[in-house]
């Protein structure tokens, strides 16, 4: 074992046949926090409304995933687990890697529900869209 202000490698922890599960896990907190919490802040809602959806999803993700993954769902809350030595490495990389696929599908899954009239790309000064009268194919 290395110095204390050394990163631990983790190679032990990937070898666990339970890191498909942990990995999994993580992925679908992530998605459901970025699903719900991102789908409260609509145009129209209140800070209270999405405040309280993000402390109520991530104490629901805790409570259902926490004893399989620890319910990191958020890559910064892995990356500080990693500095503060408590996972590996490789551990780290794979847990933020599944994160990330799961905000992807939660934002993904939010885009697919939203109607049209509350997209809030149109109502973004400065954000990259096509122009009016043209469709994808011809952008």
């Amino acid at each position: 074992m290395g110095p204390d202000w050394m990163p631990i490698l983790g190679p032990k922890e990937v070898k666990d046949k339970k890191i498909i599960l942990i990995l999994f896990a993580e992925m679908i907190g992530t998605m459901v926090l970025v699903f719900f919490s991102c789908g409260s802040a609509q145009a129209g809602t209140t800070v209270v409304r999405y405040s309280l959806t993000f402390g109520f999803t991530v104490a629901t993700m805790a409570q259902c995933i926490g004893h399989v993954s620890g319910c990191h769902i958020n890559p910064a809350v892995t990356i500080g687990l990693f500095v503060g030595r408590k996972i590996g490495l490789i551990s780290s990389v794979l847990y933020i890697i599944a994160q990330c696929i799961g905000g992807v599908i939660g934002a993904a899954l939010l885009l697919a529900i939203q109607p049209a009239e509350n997209n809030i790309a149109d109502k973004i000064p400065g954000i990259t869209k096509l122009a009016d009268g043209l469709t994808p194919g011809q952008g």
